[in-house]
């Protein structure tokens, strides 16, 4: 699906890799003043060490004079959204488990083991310090965040 629109757009890419090694993956490729987007808490649930992904997303983004786009959900709204939000997905991560779920640091698990990570202030204060870039903006919604970053 995603081949298909990016058709339509002709400066657009989509690549296909381990976003743990992103620079690698576009190295050599004409990419100019990226917008590297990470939404819908992708980074909760990230394979591997997340800090090598925002790592390497700054990195690119820094190097071509882009952008980083991050949105993911505040751990300090767990308590009052994470069990409503999982158990319409539960479809597709399962029946929450609150009582293997941590409400107080916004962990959540499920009762088939999936785990998704909500993102504290300090958190999301070291993302930015790992991406390195200046702050655009960050947007504080209820239960998500949105932190946009530029190296221009």
């Amino acid at each position: 699906e995603l081949q298909k629109r990016v058709v339509q757009f002709p400066n657009t890419i989509a690549v296909k890799g381990n976003a743990n090694d992103l620079s690698n993956i576009l190295e050599g490729a004409d990419v100019v003043y990226p917008v590297i987007t990470c939404l819908q808490n992708s980074l909760g649930t990230w394979e591997g060490d997340y800090r090598k992904a925002i790592s390497e997303m700054g990195k690119v983004a820094r190097e071509k004079q882009g952008e980083v786009i991050i949105s993911a959900w505040r751990a300090e709204q767990f308590k009052d959204y994470a069990i409503d939000i999982y158990t319409a997905l539960s479809p597709v991560v399962g029946v929450p488990d609150p009582t293997q779920s941590d409400f107080e640091n916004g962990i959540f698990r499920s009762k088939t083991g999936y785990i998704s990570r909500w993102w504290s202030q300090a958190q999301r204060e070291e993302i930015l310090r790992i991406l390195g870039g200046r702050k655009v903006n960050e947007i504080l919604g209820t239960p998500f965040f949105i932190l946009h970053v530029a190296y221009n």
